[in-house]
């Protein structure tokens, strides 16, 4: 038996819920993938792409 925070507790469920989803967790592999290839943007260039600028 194990103790475990609460916080911790439900961010570990929620974990599992997303990775039990097929589609998220395809997303999430390809996301890696683009990462590790180096297909990433500056979070100045992600503001205004999301602010529209």
């Amino acid at each position: 038996m194990m103790t475990i925070a609460a916080k911790d507790y439900a961010g570990l469920l929620e974990t599992i819920q997303i990775l039990s989803d097929k589609t998220a967790a395809k997303r999430i592999r390809k996301s890696w993938r683009e990462a590790r290839a180096g297909k990433t943007v500056t979070l100045e260039a992600l503001r205004r792409r999301l602010e529209g600028i």
